[in-house]
């Protein structure tokens, strides 16, 4: 069954929250000398001690049973792809696990739909961020239209996650690949733990993205995002990337029997929902629905 929808969000008051969050955290970031971070994406709530929380769009702290981590991974190795800020691979080197966190090489690097380009990705980027951030104009405008790719992906992607990792004394290490191209960068089953959070649904090509991840996979695969889980489900494959060329940075949601049927195919034994959860968008103020499933070897 369908987890039930909680109650909807009051939007208004939720940007007005996220707009105070961020203006604080700020604040508090350059008087603890961490620097100017206004421009800095934080796709993840991350607790990082004496009461500086970064102000991410997702907040999974209260969610984290729902992922069915072990809560001891020691000597486990861990493969967190797709990262983003870090929350993820902390919690989990938390645990224990020497953790791999892997992000793409640059902005340039993002799937995009066949005949596309980077430019393409900038401008669906600058039409969905005022959902994912509280950036002013000036923000808006400096990231995309007056700083370098190469600034912006520090902003979006690798800044926020360095920041974590320094302030949190952690020892994940970070590595610079596509999806694709994990069998390149490590041997075959690799680790024992492989997390896909919000992955396939940013690939054009979600099988190969899945054979990919699971050739690194020694033990279990982990993923999570949104998907209809229905017992009379047919397995399929939904396309969502729109008709024209000016929306999509999503592409496909695959059914938890679709999911299940593939992961069969290449090779685990053992495939199940292992639990469900909804987390507010902020500062959009809409619920985001995600069904985490285990694969094993």
């Amino acid at each position: 069954m369908e987890q039930p929808r909680p109650e909807e969000a009051d939007a208004a008051a939720v940007r007005r929250q996220s707009e105070e969050m961020k203006r604080a955290f700020d604040q508090q970031a350059q008087r603890r000398g961490l620097g100017d971070l206004t421009h800095y994406f934080w796709y993840h709530t991350v607790d990082l001690g004496n009461g500086l929380v970064t102000p991410g769009t997702y907040d999974f702290r209260s969610a984290l049973a729902s992922y069915g981590f072990p809560e001891a991974l020691n000597g486990k190795r861990v493969l967190d792809v797709g990262s983003a800020t870090g929350f993820f691979a902390f919690e989990l080197e938390k645990r224990g696990a020497d953790v791999t966190s892997v992000e793409v090489p640059s902005i340039a690097e993002l799937d995009v739909f066949p005949g596309e380009t980077a430019d393409d990705v900038m401008r669906k980027m600058e039409n969905v961020f005022p959902y994912h951030t509280v950036y002013t104009a000036e923000q808006m405008d400096y990231l995309f239209h007056k700083c370098s790719r190469q600034e912006f992906y520090h902003y979006f992607l690798d800044g926020p996650f360095l920041l974590c990792r320094r302030v949190l004394k952690s020892k994940v290490k970070r590595a610079y690949f596509t999806i694709y191209e994990l069998p390149n960068g490590f041997p075959a089953q690799a680790f024992d733990v492989v997390f896909l959070g919000d992955v396939l649904l940013h690939t054009i090509n979600p099988l190969r993205a899945l054979a990919a991840a699971a050739r690194v996979c020694g033990g279990t695969l982990i993923i999570a995002q949104n998907m209809s889980c229905e017992p009379s489900d047919a397995p399929a494959m939904q396309y969502v990337g729109g008709s024209s060329r000016g929306e999509g940075i999503s592409w496909w949601f695959p059914n938890y029997s679709c999911l299940e049927q593939l992961l069969l195919k290449l090779g685990f034994k053992d495939v199940h929902i292992a639990g469900k959860h909804a987390s507010l968008v902020k500062p959009a103020g809409h619920y985001y629905h995600s069904v985490v499933v285990h694969a094993q070897r």
